[in-house]
């Protein structure tokens, strides 16, 4: 309980994130199973989580078993939708920490089959990111793309003319 872990993403455009979806186990002889995930996005300093941009809890929802042919046993897939969306802009690199600070947690974050990105680890407070390894942490990260409102507009003043084109062909016809 107490450890931490963090690992870095860059988006492609503008987005928001609305869901994060992870890949973990927990040892139930250790912990009852309580489940107090935080999430937090940190900016990049230096190849480190940096300045904390938006701490956010959310709803879970934990399945069972994903994989059949683990040998832990209590391997889990684990879906949150944040409390707060979080913003990213393109091209940047962030940092996301899945934190479970439930009293008796005993919960590992479960790396992906990929290595070569930095993660860090700590478990001290305040927070010491110094302590790293090269392993990636099995993460996704949902968005929902939000028009923007002008190309809204835009689009609906597009869909009229196309309508009223088509209705003047159908008349001279």
């Amino acid at each position: 309980p107490g450890a931490r872990a963090a690992d870095n993403f860059m988006l492609g455009s503008n987005t928001t994130i609305h869901d994060v979806h992870w890949w973990g186990f927990h040892v139930p002889s250790i912990s009852s199973g309580f489940n107090d995930f935080t999430f937090t996005f940190y900016s990049d300093a230096a190849g480190l989580p940096g300045s904390v941009l938006l701490t956010t809890g959310g709803s879970l929802v934990i399945e069972d078993d994903t994989n059949p042919g683990s040998p832990v046993v209590y391997d889990k897939f684990y879906s949150s939708f944040l409390d707060s969306p979080f913003e990213a802009v393109g091209g940047v690199t962030y940092w996301l920490s899945i934190f479970n600070g439930a009293s008796d947690a005993a919960w590992a974050w479960r790396s992906s089959s990929d290595d070569g990105e930095l993660i860090a680890r700590t478990n001290l407070d305040p927070i010491d990111w110094s302590q790293t390894l090269t392993v990636n942490l099995n993460f996704q990260l949902t968005t929902k793309s939000v028009p923007v409102p002008a190309t809204l507009a835009l689009m609906s003043i597009g869909l009229v003319g196309l309508g009223c084109r088509r209705h003047k062909q159908k008349a001279a016809a």
